[in-house]
């Protein structure tokens, strides 16, 4: 269950406090900038308080600081919504000059799983479904699957593929008709995922090779900062007969909401990356069987909305 009693603290981030704004609009069904603004003021003099050797103080300025700090999480919601494409079918929440409504037709939808995920504590079970609901998310960013796109999830411990990666790359060179196989030294150099979790492609109609191929790699923990460095598109390489005959390109993917101000360095190093709202906006239209699972998650952490 999420616990919406334990309020962030001052050292936490805008991103932390916007998370815990949503949260709470998810139980009480409303948020206002104004609550945001008496929450600051609530934590009490250590936060008001500016300079004691400043004879001019100002008792108002802890309320100014308050305001702009109220202003920066608003600002960042309101960042949100336009990174969901200004859609509430994706980011499921109204935003009305100073207040903040949810859409309650939304509570089963993929931003609030994934709001639910970076907030709370993940099985491996839900790792896993993580890794496949983000294929899904990048299956249809590259066109979908009317388009010719394709997924695999390798990520170790597999599920739906071959157990072992061995069997898992000649199963995916197979549906890639790229690579040939792993190659025959394999098993004494690689174990696991080689830090591959997903892939996914597009082939032509004519299935030659030739064609965008995507590494991905999921984050769910919130030390994800830690792994942006992690895949190696030369290691994916290394382990096939035949390198792809154009290079793969690195996604990452993680339930957590990343600012503007981070995206250009991440991206260098971890490739493209999916953030909370951009899974999110390629995950409109859910196929059965994940909408079931996701929907239990959510169900089994928001059941008691008295809960405060």
């Amino acid at each position: 269950m999420i616990d919406i009693s334990t309020a962030p603290s001052l050292s936490d981030s805008t991103g932390v406090f916007a998370d815990w704004v949503e949260l709470q609009i998810i139980y009480n069904g409303y948020f206002s900038l104004y609550d945001i603004i008496s929450y600051f003021r609530l934590l009490g003099p250590s936060y008001d308080y500016i300079d004691e050797n400043d004879d001019e103080h100002d008792p108002d300025k802890g309320s100014v600081i308050s305001q702009q700090r109220a202003d920066e999480v608003f600002q960042e919601i309101e960042s949100r919504f336009s990174a969901c494409g200004n859609d509430t079918a994706i980011y499921p929440f109204f935003i009305e000059k100073d207040n903040i409504t949810f859409n309650t037709d939304k509570m089963f939808s993929a931003y609030i799983f994934l709001l639910i995920l970076s907030n709370t504590f993940i099985s491996k079970d839900i790792c896993k479904f993580f890794e496949i609901f983000s294929a899904e998310a990048a299956v249809s960013y590259i066109g979908g699957y009317n388009q010719k796109a394709d997924k695999m999830v390798i990520g170790f411990p597999r599920i739906e593929e071959p157990k072992g990666l061995e069997e898992a790359l000649k199963l995916l060179c197979t549906r890639l008709g790229e690579g040939v196989g792993p190659k025959t030294n394999f098993r004494y150099h690689y174990k696991k995922d080689n830090d591959i979790d997903l892939i996914t492609w597009k082939h032509f109609h004519d299935n030659y090779e030739g064609k965008l191929i995507c590494l991905g790699q999921c984050a769910t923990g919130n030390n994800w900062r830690e792994k942006i460095n992690d895949l190696c598109i030369s290691s994916f390489s290394d382990m096939l007969i035949e390198t792809p005959a154009v290079p793969p390109v690195k996604m990452f993917f993680t339930p957590y909401r990343i600012r503007q101000s981070q995206w250009r360095d991440i991206c260098i190093r971890a490739g493209i990356v999916f953030d909370r709202c951009r899974i999110a906006s390629h995950m409109i239209e859910i196929n059965d069987n994940i909408r079931s699972k996701m929907v239990s998650y959510i169900s089994s952490k928001l059941h008691d909305k008295s809960h405060k």
